[in-house]
């Protein structure tokens, strides 16, 4: 890859630029210095009666300056400040030095002045502004040697630490309320502000966004437990100047104003990534801030995933609309316009100066293995900090529309044969087209694990009525969670199509343009009526653009619905299986009817007090205690719909398919180990939550009528394998897009997750933190290499199948295009 930035180039152009700021910032307060100073006599109008006094400030900071850095007197870093350390005092001498030449400059002023009042009226001016030019320009020179010779902005970044962000989240606005709240009073007593004040009061807001911007980069880590990495602090350094750059265009008259906006807009950003990074594990998507319409429906998850500690944003986020009222107007008159120009153009210069390096890291990272396997959410904040994270999401979302039509033939023939190998399938066993000719019933039910399945608590029952149908039904008891972060959604992908989700983000929003081959399709083909039902908005996870591709005839979102006693998102499962119900007897058979329940969603509390049937004792009012309420009322809603098939005649006829979306985010208390009667050993992994322990529940009941024997299916699996399971007991061809195989007949089977990790019957490899290996079914630990040949194999089906969703291959591969029409609602 080619550069067009060295490092080295943009560290000295920031060094020059930092030093014409440091110098135009030394030079304000040496002006603040000569007006208090003469705060008795008439205020001079034009800075260039200034002009002497002032230039002897700066020529006598480059001489201090120049002085100490020739000596070797500075420290090796700028860190006295940030650190709180030890070192405190190592910027002393040339703090001290500036401010006692700025009193001097101030305590001679008067006679400087009247030496420049003996220059002929004709050279005045000019001879006035050329000695305070070179002057300022000394003084950049001798700044920016000593910012050269400290090495200061280089070592800087490691020298950070996040305790200071807390404390400065806190100084920063406050010191601006302050200085506002300052200007504010001296205009109502009627005190002048010079023009040059006021300049450097508005500059001042360019360095606070940074710094506000720097703090909230590291604060954003210790507020979501995370742990800085290499490469980190360097990122977040300069990416922090990102925050200021917006504030700095703003012209200086209105840059109070601006600043209120861009830094509200920083902060309201950072906020949702805090709760999406608690809640998914993962920065918010910028694809998905569309939807934040929809903020109020999820206000309960909203206010489960803040914490008190947030409250260290509240500060800024008061400034930032405080400032805009209190901070007085400025005529837009009072300054000449090139200084102003000149001063805006020096702060937008040194902003973009501090962001070169971020594309490099950026490209560096993309052009890296890196940026094409799996990345968990958390690794880019802790590595990079959460504005590059966004960067490197956007930068990927780019590359990954700029893909499409780019596999090369001998590409495309690797993708066909895998896909041809997998399809390879039994079709003259007793278990093919069982089901042929009977309606499908699909229930995908809200964070449902398969351990609820069959459990008690204090000899109770949680799910009573699964229980018994699983004595009746074909249960798989090794269905792993397949799901990345955008779990509901990725559920739905890979159950319909038969593919993994993306590495990042949801196909739902990245890929919505895709021309999608599901079950659905194989269904219509068979003369089935598609249907699809969930109680919540149907421009939620982009449904009302995916479902029609996806193949369903007819859908019934909350609109269509209606309204109700809301429990959590929505009305409750129990009502709006009741609500659909008569719908689903309208269909057109035979059906394929999809329901998606939503009341067990987290944070698990949204189960009235009525509805509680468990005696729970101490855990009942905990999160743990909401969840196996969430689990009996599904139970108890699954109970229902079955009577009202039943009722309605459809129910000897209708295969029903159940299975839970995805893991459910809930550790399992240790401290509830006497109340369950699951074995220790599970409860030690559920209290860690890892990838042995995200299994989910899948049961498929046949019509009474057929005689189907029940059975446990002990196949390796997860959701991608559903579809194909369904298409084979229906006796419908599998599409050759489909990457699942059927579970049955029975085989040893695999799972993959999107993170690396994967099972099959001899070893599972969880991949995250640094990968673990251990023997399957009984969890021994093994060297991590044992595993190498499970995880290429799992490598190597995620990319086959990112190769199809992400290149829109689907429709080459099963040998059609699926034909394009509207769900009608």
């Amino acid at each position: 890859m080619k550069q067009d930035f060295r490092p080295e180039d943009i560290a000295t152009v920031l060094r020059w630029l930092v030093g014409i700021d440091g110098a135009l910032g030394f030079a304000a307060f040496a002006l603040l210095l000569i007006t208090l100073a003469e705060r008795r006599r008439p205020r001079p109008e034009s800075l260039g009666e200034h002009a002497l006094p002032l230039a002897l400030g700066l020529l006598l900071a480059a001489v201090d300056a120049s002085v100490l850095a020739s000596n070797d007197m500075l420290p090796p870093e700028l860190a006295a400040h940030v650190t709180r350390g030890p070192a405190a005092h190592g910027w002393g001498p040339l703090c001290v030095g500036l401010f006692l030449v700025a009193g001097f400059a101030a305590a001679v002023a008067p006679h400087l002045r009247a030496l420049g009042q003996r220059i002929p009226q004709r050279f005045r001016a000019a001879a006035l502004w050329a000695v305070l030019g070179v002057s300022a320009l000394y003084c950049a020179v001798a700044f920016q040697n000593v910012l050269e010779v400290s090495h200061c902005l280089e070592r800087l970044p490691d020298a950070l630490t996040p305790a200071f962000a807390p404390s400065l989240l806190v100084e920063v606005p406050l010191t601006l309320l302050a200085l506002a709240g300052g200007l504010r009073a001296l205009r109502h007593f009627g005190i002048s502000v010079p023009a040059w004040a006021r300049m450097a009061a508005e500059a001042l807001l360019v360095p606070a966004a940074y710094l506000i911007g720097l703090s909230v980069i590291y604060v954003s880590i210790t507020l979501t437990d995370l742990e800085i990495w290499q490469g980190f602090k360097h990122s977040a350094f300069f990416s922090a100047a990102i925050f200021a750059l917006p504030v700095a265009l703003v012209p200086g008259v209105y840059r109070a104003r601006g600043f209120g906006i861009v830094m509200g807009l920083f902060l309201l950003i950072v906020f949702g990534d805090l709760i999406y990074l608690r809640y998914f594990g993962n920065i918010l998507p910028v694809l998905a801030i569309s939807s934040g319409g929809q903020i109020w429906d999820v206000r309960d998850i909203i206010v489960k995933y803040t914490q008190r500690r947030d409250a260290v944003l509240l500060p800024a986020l008061a400034a930032s609309v405080a400032l805009p009222f209190l901070w007085p107007k400025t005529p837009k008159a009072d300054a000449p316009i090139a200084a102003r120009g000149a001063l805006d153009i020096a702060l937008v210069c040194t902003c973009i100066a501090a962001i070169l390096p971020i594309p490099g890291i950026v490209q560096g990272w993309m052009d890296s293995d890196r940026s094409w396997k799996v990345l968990n959410g958390t690794d880019a904040v802790q590595d990079s900090g959460i504005v590059v994270a966004h960067i490197k999401e956007v930068a990927r979302s780019i590359r990954d529309a700029r893909q499409h039509s780019t596999i090369t033939p001998a590409e495309m023939a690797k993708v066909t044969r895998y896909h041809q190998e997998r399809a390879e399938e039994v079709t003259n066993d007793a278990d093919f087209g069982i089901a042929r000719g009977t309606n499908l019933l699909i229930l995908q039910v809200e964070a449902m694990q398969k351990w609820v399945i069959g459990v008690r608590d204090r000899d109770q029952e949680v799910t009573p009525f699964l229980n018994r149908l699983r004595d009746r039904a074909w249960f798989f008891d090794h269905m792993y969670d397949e799901t990345g972060d955008s779990s509901t959604s990725d559920c739905e992908y890979m159950v319909l199509n038969s593919q993994f989700p993306i590495p990042q983000g949801s196909v739902a929003f990245r890929r919505d343009e895709n021309h999608f081959v599901t079950i659905l399709h194989a269904f219509k083909e068979a003369n089935y009526t598609t249907f699809a039902g969930h109680a919540y908005a149907a421009g939620m996870w982009n449904r009302a653009v995916l479902y029609p591709k996806y193949g369903y005839d007819q859908t019934a979102f909350r609109d269509e619905i209606g309204d109700g006693p809301k429990l959590g998102w929505g009305i409750g499962d129990k009502l709006f299986f009741e609500r659909v119900m008569p719908r689903i007897q309208k269909l057109k058979q035979p059906f394929v009817s999809v329901l998606i329940t939503l009341t067990s969603h987290g944070p698990y509390q949204y189960v009235p007090q009525r509805e509680h049937k468990l005696n729970l004792g101490a855990i009942d009012a905990s999160d743990f205690g909401g969840y196996l309420h969430s689990m009996r009322y599904n139970d108890e809603a699954i109970e229902q719909l079955f009577g009202e098939f039943k009722s309605a005649g459809l129910l000897d006829n209708t295969t029903v398919v159940i299975y839970g979306d995805h893991d459910s985010r809930m550790k399992f208390p240790q401290s509830v180990e006497v109340d369950t009667d699951l074995p220790p050993d599970v409860q030690r992994r559920l209290a860690n939550r890892d990838y042995t322990t995200k299994q989910i529940p899948l049961l498929i009941v046949l019509p009474e009528r057929l005689q189907a024997a029940p059975r446990v299916v002990h196949t390796i699996g997860g959701q991608v394998d559903i579809g194909a399971t369904i298409l084979h007991l229906f006796g419908l061809k599998r599409p050759g897009s489909f990457i699942g195989q059927s579970l049955v007949p029975e085989r040893v089977g695999h799972a993959s997750r999107i993170d690396g990790s994967g099972v099959d019957g001899e070893k599972i490899y969880t991949a995250p933190g640094g990968g673990r290996c251990e023997t399957f079914p009984d969890f021994k630990r093994l060297d991590r290499s044992a595993c190498a040949a499970l995880s290429q194999k799992t490598q190597e089906e995620l990319n086959m199948s990112w190769d199809v969703t992400l290149l829109d291959l689907a429709p080459k591969l099963a040998g059609k295009e699926p034909e394009k029409a509207a769900a009608k609602r």
